[in-house]
């Protein structure tokens, strides 16, 4: 089994991140794209439900990420050699659980302000006690309120780009589900990771793609 990216035993609830500076980039950026109504966004789909426990299960790499936004090619890279790592839970069906779907996840589980480490993982939300295939990865994620939206993709395979034409950002259109989250008044983003998910489904000739993002009560 490979070394778990983040050990069991360490809750992941209890881990608080100052909101990472690359977000704060993130949020400058696109202050002047997300000024719209839901229906203007193209969202499809939001709702703030329950999530997990579950095992995030698949490959992950880690990097600073200091430098400029549009140099991240590592996250199409990584999601274009993505086919092994899907093989490999194919071969475990049997643990699938209810969010079966193929996924890319970005997490700051070591993040600090010396080496500002961005984590990236392609793989799936596994059954909480799903043994780990050699070779790949795994995030434990505890039960915890998440905001998901979902959206019709605008390019070919269902990935990047679409009407903001974000590129090698992190996950597809995570601002502005922030802001729908925020916007309730009875939730508060929470900057614990960020997941893109891409269920085999397709709505008026266009790939579904979702964005899930953990959120907390305001009280």
């Amino acid at each position: 089994m490979s070394e778990p990216i983040r050990k069991a035993g360490k809750n992941p609830e209890s881990y608080n991140p100052k909101k990472p500076e690359i977000v704060n980039m993130m949020d400058e950026a696109q202050n002047s794209v997300f000024q719209k109504t839901i229906t203007e966004s193209g969202i499809i789909n939001f709702e703030i439900v329950k999530f997990g426990p579950y095992r995030f299960i698949g490959r992950t790499v880690y990097f600073g990420n200091k430098g400029n936004l549009e140099e991240f090619c590592i996250f199409d890279y990584m999601w274009g050699h993505r086919d092994w790592v899907y093989n490999e839970l194919d071969g475990i069906a049997e643990y699938n659980s209810d969010e079966p779907y193929n996924a890319a996840l970005v997490t700051w589980d070591r993040y600090d302000d010396k080496n500002q480490l961005l984590g990236y993982s392609v793989g799936r939300f596994m059954r909480a006690d799903t043994p780990v295939p050699d070779g790949l990865d795994y995030i434990d994620i505890p039960e915890m309120h998440v905001g998901k939206a979902w959206w019709r993709a605008e390019n070919a395979d269902g990935r990047r780009g679409g009407p903001q034409n974000l590129g090698k950002w992190f996950a597809y259109n995570d601002g502005q589900v922030s802001e729908e989250i925020n916007r309730t008044g009875e939730y508060k983003s929470h900057w614990l990771y960020m997941a893109e998910v891409h269920p085999e489904r397709v709505v008026d000739g266009l790939p579904l793609i979702g964005t899930y993002i953990p959120c907390e009560p305001l009280s």
